[in-house]
């Protein structure tokens, strides 16, 4: 089997390409055949034919992004969301049903410190809790409450992150400016992990 691309000889643009026992055989007046040494997508290549023989140039990302602009933006905004969900992660687990359990410790560590004699069957996630995480009830409780803000602080800075991404990514009119909100936006959510 030989690697093979198609080409139009007038214009150079790759028509298809793939594997084939005689690829030559695809061979027109209107369309060129180049035998390859290795197998490449015809989407990540072009035909020069200013030369006296077509030769084969590989395309790097930067040139596919800029050929497939408003492709690179919707990649770039699916990149966002990505790096923003694994920033949060970093703070919070992200098990089904998890964050409705943090409100719950939340309410019920300021219910218990507000409570001047709490009662702990009162208390059920504490109950479960205390001696594993924390030794005593209220320090349970405070180190709950602690988390919350810091969990908020984070995540308020990864929602502006997020959203100074996606702004500097509309408003993007070369591939250059979608890189520098994406390597914006990589710098401030490592600052944000590392605050922590």
């Amino acid at each position: 089997m030989k690697n093979f691309i198609a080409y139009d000889k007038t214009t150079g643009e790759v028509l298809g390409g793939g594997c084939s026992l005689d690829p030559e055989a695809g061979a027109t007046d209107a369309v060129g055949v180049l035998v390859l040494d290795e197998f490449v997508k015809p989407s990540r290549v072009e035909v020069d034919l200013s030369g006296p023989e077509p030769v084969v140039v590989h395309l790097d990302q930067t040139i596919l992004d800029t050929r497939n602009f408003d492709q690179t933006k919707k990649r770039a905004k699916y990149e966002v969301l990505v790096a923003s969900e694994a920033a949060r992660k970093h703070f919070i687990t992200s098990l089904p049903g998890q964050d409705a359990i943090y409100q719950a410790k939340y309410e019920e560590a300021l219910a218990f410190q507000a409570d001047p004699n709490p009662d702990m069957a009162q208390y059920p996630f504490i109950s479960a809790e205390v001696g594993l995480t924390a030794a005593t009830a209220a320090e349970l409780a405070a180190m709950w409450i602690q988390l919350r803000t810091t969990w908020i602080t984070a995540a308020a800075s990864v929602e502006n992150a997020r959203f100074v991404a996606n702004a500097a990514i509309n408003a993007a009119t070369t591939v250059s400016e979608v890189y520098a909100a994406e390597a914006q936006l990589k710098a401030s959510l490592d600052a944000v992990m590392a605050g922590v």
